[in-house]
């Protein structure tokens, strides 16, 4: 295992929003640099923020925006609440189900 450093404009704005201490990600390199990074296929982030549920909104299909720990934006079911866990897709942003 190797710790490396890289430039915040080379990783993208969209998959450095999902980085985090401790996170294991693959770097492919060529003649010993860095050209592409891999993230994992999903995080599990806690939702900060989120709209309160309305009684009876629990089986709609409908979702509800939430401001994750990481400061994005992601779309939960109504039934999530603030401070529970959540796994999203790194590819899409999409909220995929609760963290065990």
């Amino acid at each position: 295992y190797e710790q490396i450093s890289l430039q915040e404009d080379w990783v993208g704005e969209d998959q450095i929003q999902y980085l985090h201490d401790g996170m294991v990600v693959t770097l492919e390199f060529h003649d010993e640099r860095p050209i592409s990074i891999t993230l994992p296929d999903s995080v599990v982030l806690e939702v900060m923020e989120t709209e309160p549920t309305i009684k009876g909104q629990t089986a709609s299909s409908s979702y509800k925006p939430a401001k994750a720990s990481n400061g994005m934006r992601v779309l939960i079911p109504p039934y999530v609440g603030t401070g529970e866990r959540v796994l999203v897709d790194t590819e899409t942003g999409e909220y995929m189900r609760r963290a065990d």
